[in-house]
């Protein structure tokens, strides 16, 4: 049967975009004094829109001009000479030079504050507002600099150089539509930004626009077919489309050109199990297993879904060939799988070597549920009625197990034809457990019950 919504596949959707498509920085490279076009801009060589950028006075420009060499070697010279020159009359330029100063020595705060003075003394300072808007980016707080960046475009910010920093805030406001728009808008100005491709390629995929994402994707891969996230990311797109053939072919050309990790190659194995190409998935788990990037729950995942679906082989093989990673998993992480291994044991007819494990298992830990919860199993297969009653009981204690252990318990009692202790184990799962799985199996056993006693 093929699977088309996977918890495996949807984890890995995950990871991509997590790293990455968030990180994105705004320095303030145009406002840096090594700009020459931005120091002849400040200085009057370059023409002014007064409506938004404060007039200086000859005096002022002058500081300016005496600044220059101190903010090229020595900022923090710079700072303290433009503070003594600063007064509540001075030209708001003054106060966003030195925000400027602040922000390149990373002040933050006291950056912000000179950007708020400047915007005060000349309330419709676009760069300013432009330059408060990024730092408050830049500095995460995405709320505080939606305001500020929707001024800057109200006064003419049509660059494109506040749009990108917008989608991000919106994004990370989770506001994906709105980040849509104003990513779109950025890429009009800048459409060979990798930035706004990708904070665009997230806003599709938060908004479930998988088939545009995969669309944008496959021309960036034209652009740099290298790119392994390009590959990855178009492939959870076809996943998220239930395309598993594209999907596959997709990674596919990523371990071709060697750049397959751990979790593309466990990927791939997940996709070849679901569509019954159990050989195919056997080699790729078995790949992904010899990454060492791979994650421990990456690691038993494929003994789990081999295990599932009681192909014994396979999770036989698989289990032997990664044993040698066993010391690097956690207690429990040994644990399970170990559980694992013996129920491929036992589903191989090797009663004695899954005894051996499960027995070894419960001795170290009595109330590892998983482990009971197998021995049980196990035990009953062997027709140790009362082991496999006692171990069910066990199991039973552990949250984890408490309602499969019940079931198995009440299952033996019902092969056995021990309807009325059976019928009170089902009552307990009923409680824990509501729905019409466990309660239409429990009607089905009371109702054998009665039979049973000759009752109607």
């Amino acid at each position: 049967m093929k699977i088309t919504r996977l918890l495996t596949i949807l984890a890995s959707m995950a990871a991509p975009f997590s790293s990455g498509l968030l990180a994105q920085d705004y320095p303030l490279s145009e406002n840096l004094w090594t700009n020459p076009e931005f120091q002849n801009r400040f200085l009057g060589s370059y023409g002014f829109d007064t409506s938004i950028t404060p007039k200086i006075t000859a005096d002022e420009q002058e500081i300016f001009k005496q600044l220059v060499p101190l903010m090229q070697n020595n900022a923090n010279a710079a700072i303290q000479q433009l503070r003594s020159a600063i007064t509540n009359e001075s030209s708001a330029a003054l106060d966003y030079t030195l925000g400027n100063l602040y922000a390149q020595e990373n002040q933050v705060s006291n950056a912000i504050r000179s950007y708020q003075t400047a915007i005060r003394k000349f309330p419709n300072f676009y760069r300013a507002y432009k330059n408060l808007a990024l730092v408050m980016v830049n500095e995460g707080r995405y709320e505080e600099a939606v305001p500020f960046l929707l001024k800057g475009l109200e006064l003419g910010g049509t660059d494109g150089a506040l749009y990108g920093p917008l989608g991000l805030a919106y994004l990370n406001l989770e506001k994906p539509k709105s980040a849509l728009t104003a990513y779109d808008n950025a890429l009009l100005f800048a459409p060979d930004s990798l930035q706004w491709q990708q904070g665009k390629l997230r806003c599709l995929m938060d908004l479930n626009l998988y088939k545009e994402s995969a669309g944008m994707l496959e021309e960036m891969i034209l652009e740099d077919s290298q790119n392994q996230n390009y590959w990855k990311w178009q492939a959870n797109a076809f996943l998220s489309e239930d395309d598993m053939a594209k999907a596959s072919a997709n990674l596919e050309i990523l371990k071709r050109l060697g750049n397959a990790d751990g979790a593309s190659l466990g990927l791939l194995g997940d996709i070849y199990l679901n569509e019954g190409m159990t050989d195919m998935a056997l080699e790729n788990y078995l790949l992904a297993a010899d990454q060492e990037s791979l994650s421990s729950a990456r690691l038993i995942r494929p003994a789990h879904s081999f295990a599932s679906r009681r192909l014994w082989n396979e999770a036989s093989t698989y289990l032997d060939k990664t044993k040698s990673r066993l010391d690097s998993l956690s207690p429990k992480e040994q644990s399970t799988f170990l559980t694992l291994q013996a129920q491929a044991a036992m589903g191989l007819g090797e009663t004695e070597q899954a005894s051996t494990i499960l027995e070894a298992l419960v001795a170290e830990d009595p109330m590892n549920g998983q482990a009971l919860l197998t021995l049980g199993n196990l035990q009953r297969e062997l027709d140790r009625i009362e082991d496999a009653a006692f171990s069910y009981e066990q199991a039973a204690q552990v949250e984890e197990t408490r309602v499969d252990a019940l079931v198995q318990h009440a299952r033996m009692l019902i092969s056995l034809r021990d309807y009325s202790p059976a019928v009170t184990l089902l009552q307990r799962v009923v409680l824990l457990e509501p729905g019409p799985r466990y309660e239409d199996f429990l009607e089905r056993v009371q109702s054998a019950n009665r039979a049973s006693k000759g009752q109607i």
